[in-house]
């Protein structure tokens, strides 16, 4: 049993704007918003389930000049193990944290996985 976590070099991007890169900040807000699902459970058992982890309270106000925004997306897929009489679930995710500094877009991008688990068949 294993997990893992990668992060990628930090990027900076120059925004047109202030008001540009907040935008930018609120758009992602929005899309997280939108991502997780309620667990579906397809004909062969399988199952998967989207939740949003905040790491942030929103787009967060850090002074004058600074923003930030930054979350996690959990995907949780299971599948029947009728051969253990239980469902395996692995779970993976991805985190975003993203700052304005001025028209400045800083990002922080990570991914990563948990160990399976598991738990009895219904």
């Amino acid at each position: 049993m294993a997990s893992g976590y990668t992060a990628l070099p930090e990027t900076r991007e120059r925004l047109a704007s202030k008001q540009a890169c907040l935008d930018f900040l609120r758009q992602a807000a929005a899309d997280d918003a939108s991502t997780p699902k309620p667990e579906t459970i397809g004909t062969d058992g399988a199952r998967q389930t989207i939740t949003l982890e905040a790491i942030s309270k929103g787009v967060e106000s850090l002074g004058r000049n600074r923003a930030r925004y930054a979350a996690k997306i959990w995907t949780v897929n299971g599948w029947p193990r009728p051969d253990l009489g239980q469902i395996e679930y692995r779970a993976n995710w991805e985190e975003h944290a993203y700052e304005c500094r001025g028209r400045m877009l800083i990002s922080q991008l990570a991914q990563g996985f948990t160990s399976e688990s598991f738990e009895p068949l219904p």
